[in-house]
């Protein structure tokens, strides 16, 4: 996967315009920096670079190490549908069972009507 070339301010209009593919990434991109789950410094520069600039300003090298990152969440499923689970949700995937949102979530529905 690559990732999308985007600044701030085509971040702020993605958000306005529906373009799910940069917010999204974006949201992947904060969740990295607060997880504090990168391998490196160079990763953890990288990431917090693209965290508050974007990818737009990114040198080859650069922009390589951001692919071998998001190269190690892009091929995550969901294990009860198969259906690729979307990077802004993929660090989530402990907590939700290794299922994408849908499905957590008519679990977690299902589980609460048995409570009750």
């Amino acid at each position: 996967m690559k990732y999308p070339p985007y600044d701030s301010d085509d971040l702020m209009f993605a958000e306005k315009d529906g373009n799910n593919w940069v917010s999204d990434f974006a949201d992947f991109i904060s969740q990295l920096v607060e997880q504090d789950i990168l391998e490196n410094s160079t990763e953890k520069g990288i990431v917090a670079h693209v965290n508050s600039k974007g990818t737009k300003l990114l040198s080859p090298k650069q922009g390589a190490v951001l692919d071998n990152i998001i190269s190690r969440y892009d091929d995550k499923e969901c294990k009860l549908c198969g259906a690729e689970i979307p990077l802004n949700e993929v660090l989530n995937l402990d907590e939700n069972d290794g299922l994408c949102s849908y499905h957590k979530y008519q679990a977690d529905k299902e589980e609460d009507s048995e409570k009750d």
